[in-house]
């Protein structure tokens, strides 16, 4: 039984080949061109060409995505679901990668549960330099930085278009947890989940600025409405582009049905939070928000209610989510978290700076 190790390419393609020769994606096929990009604390990818046979013409181009062995960020992920997803959107038009298999127990080369993908063509914007700051986006003319940022809510609202009553989407949490199920329409479900992630991330910790932020959000919820199909991990770095347009959206692990604003909210707090709040310029020929949101009306044929509850939902999220990084990361050695140091967080600071706001 072959064990992942990130970089060992020669263990990798025994894998792999292993994996290829007991099904039938490509009988006879011969697994080529391995290589492990660096990947994240949620799951680990491997890409890899199949030929047919030693010498044959390509079969396609694939990404095996590997749960996490240790430093889970979500503490324990399914990878199953993030699959299904996959498999659910097959047809619908939505730029999704294309489900190919999934092993989803121990009994294959890896011994760990995995699935394959089909990769899509493109390119992502930068994550190092920031793509504000350098790389393929930030050397585009201005004309064309505006057009990159269109097509990314335009795919966006492909996604919210999707009526979910037409696809098998009963494996998602919000419906297959008979607690977040019985949850108002809305993020009902979605609290409920984080709430559960939240308190392992607390464990015993106290900080009043996230319990401020619960107060408020239970103080202003805006009730039940209409859900659709959300992508859930809404933003750049997770588009495929070629030329000036989306090829393609990745990361699906945190798909969920929710209010539309709740979505292209998280997209304006997560631009906001890598640029402005961490002190890299935007580009001046990017939308403003209401730009912005005229561009995702147009294109998913609806308009969006207020903003300001999910805005202040998703910085709630992505503070408590910056204190679980740190954690990570202190378990690994790589900083040290003192008594005080989870308030002065950068993200709690922005949450702070935006409940005295409101």
């Amino acid at each position: 039984m072959a064990v992942l190790h990130r970089g060992d390419t020669e263990l990798l393609t025994k894998g792999l080949q292993v994996w290829l020769d007991g099904g039938d994606l490509a009988p006879g096929g011969r697994v080529t061109n391995v290589r492990s990009p660096a990947g994240g604390y949620s799951g680990e990818n491997v890409l890899f060409d199949v030929l047919a046979g030693d010498q044959g013409p390509s079969v396609g181009t694939y990404v095996a995505r590997f749960a996490p062995t240790g430093g889970n960020f979500f503490f324990e992920t399914d990878i199953s679901v993030h699959y299904r997803t996959l498999e659910a959107l097959r047809g619908t038009g939505i730029l999704a990668p294309g489900a190919v298999a999934l092993e989803n127990g121990g009994d294959n080369p890896f011994g760990r549960p995995f699935f394959v993908m089909e990769r899509l063509p493109g390119r992502v914007p930068s994550e190092d330099p920031h793509y504000t700051i350098g790389g393929w986006l930030a050397d585009l003319p201005a004309f064309d930085q505006t057009q990159v940022y269109r097509s990314a809510i335009e795919a966006m609202a492909a996604v919210h278009r999707v009526d979910p009553a037409s696809l098998e989407l009963g494996f998602l949490p919000v419906l297959a947890d008979p607690e977040l199920a019985a949850q108002p329409r809305g993020i009902g479900g979605d609290r409920v989940l984080f709430e559960r992630f939240a308190a392992r991330v607390l464990g015993d910790r106290d900080l009043p600025v996230l319990e401020r932020a619960r107060g408020w959000l239970r103080a202003n919820h805006p009730g039940p409405s209409e859900v659709r199909l959300a992508w859930g991990d809404a933003k750049f770095i997770n588009l495929l582009y070629t030329g000036l347009d989306v090829t393609g959206i990745l990361d699906w692990e945190l798909a969920s049905l929710s209010p539309p604003e709740s979505e292209v909210a998280f997209w304006f707090v997560h631009h906001e939070s890598v640029t402005g709040e961490a002190g890299h310029p935007d580009l001046a020929a990017f939308p403003d928000e209401a730009q912005a949101i005229e561009c995702y009306e147009r294109a998913a044929g609806r308009t969006l209610g207020d903003l300001t509850f999910y805005k202040m939902w998703h910085r709630y999220r992505i503070a408590v989510m910056a204190l679980r990084l740190a954690d990570l990361l202190e378990a690994a050695g790589q900083i040290r978290i003192d008594l005080d140091r989870p308030a002065r967080l950068r993200a709690m600071r922005t949450l702070e700076r935006h409940l005295s706001q409101v």
